[in-house]
């Protein structure tokens, strides 16, 4: 299992006691975070029109009003993926190493939250090599990917050392390697 979103209930419970209003209180507020990254991001890469419209159909659509309401790894996912890619999206216009180290640490709490976008540090990859991308927009994308594996690797070497067996994350969908 990864390991983030049990952290985060077991920290709500140990100051709130086992209450699961708290946790759907915290989520509704996570879920306000991300909506303002989203609107953030959508803003200043598309302009007004298109960040209002893409603020009106994430706070519409069901699957976010459902997933804020249960006790899932949807809402500190999404909060963790969009802020990845809000600062990932920075990095990339303004070629920074501090973004670029930001949110590749960001996209692997998001993995380790939900392992299911973890293909896309491949996928990076391989966009460097056929995008012909200039070398220093490369960087940004190289120094994302290392950031974010590095981070993955303690909980890696954790279940490697717990369970004798190379699992990334956890030893259903994509975490599991051998």
């Amino acid at each position: 299992r990864a390991p983030v979103y049990p952290l985060f209930l077991a920290l709500i419970y140990k100051i709130f006691g086992h209450n699961y209003l708290v946790v759907m209180i915290l989520q509704s507020f996570i879920e306000l975070l991300t909506i303002i990254i989203v609107y953030k991001m959508i803003f200043e890469n598309f302009g007004k029109r298109r960040a209002i419209l893409s603020l009106i159909l994430f706070c519409f659509h069901p699957g976010i009003i459902i997933y804020t309401s249960r006790i899932l790894t949807e809402t500190l996912f999404t909060l963790f993926l969009s802020l990845a890619f809000y600062y990932l999206m920075k990095a990339h216009k303004s070629l920074s190493l501090k973004y670029s180290v930001f949110s590749g640490f960001i996209f692997g709490i998001c993995v380790l939250t939900k392992p299911t976008p973890i293909g896309l540090i491949g996928f990076l990859f391989l966009s460097i090599i056929f995008m012909n991308e200039k070398i220093k927009r490369a960087k940004v994308f190289i120094i994302f990917s290392l950031i974010s594996i590095l981070t993955i690797m303690p909980w890696s070497m954790r279940n490697y050392f717990k369970m004798n067996e190379i699992t990334l994350i956890s030893n259903s969908s994509f975490g599991h390697m051998m």
